[in-house]
């Protein structure tokens, strides 16, 4: 499957089988998506969505809507089917755990704001994360990068840069 948002003003979720040649459009609120193995989670109506493009509309389990994000405060979403984890990034500073299949709550974590002033700053605004093995690491624009535990929430890697992170991290294997 390839993914991709289109538009400017009124955005849509294009999900195109390439073998099929199918195209699924879906309305969405951000440009905040991934693909998880089968699943695909956006924003719809300000909240979290989660639908497994395996399945058929009318099957069970088809769509999964998250009732412990915010969907106004999603920055980035990052999915590991080995470890059954999606990780919600905010812009409020907290970093969530939800189950892939249902979007249940499994753990949440403040990631503390870093030292950050200048350009660019912004409290509480986390980057998009990223999933290598079972943690979880993520930047913030206030300088913050934090190396989470997706098993239980816990921080395990804390680094403050001086200035805003303005990206997504990167993890290199090895």
């Amino acid at each position: 499957k390839v993914c991709c948002i289109a538009g400017a003003t009124s955005r849509q979720l294009f999900i195109c089988d390439v073998a099929t040649r199918q195209v699924i459009g879906l309305s969405v609120d951000s440009e905040f998506f991934t693909l998880c193995g089968s699943r695909v989670f956006f924003t719809q109506n300000h909240r979290l969505v989660g639908i497994d493009t395996s399945k058929q509309p009318a099957d069970p389990g088809y769509r999964s809507v998250a009732t412990a994000v915010e969907g106004r405060l999603i920055t980035g979403l990052a999915g590991a089917e080995d470890g059954n984890i999606l990780v919600v990034s905010t812009s409020n500073g907290t970093l969530w755990g939800l189950s892939l299949a249902t979007l249940a709550f499994r753990c949440s974590k403040a990631i503390p704001d870093g030292t950050a002033n200048g350009p660019g700053t912004a409290k509480g605004r986390l980057n998009a994360p990223v999933i290598a093995g079972h943690i979880a690491y993520c930047s913030s624009r206030s300088g913050a990068v934090a190396a989470v535990d997706t098993a239980g929430g816990r921080i395990i890697g804390l680094f403050f840069e001086q200035t805003a992170v303005i990206t997504p991290v990167l993890v290199q294997a090895g």
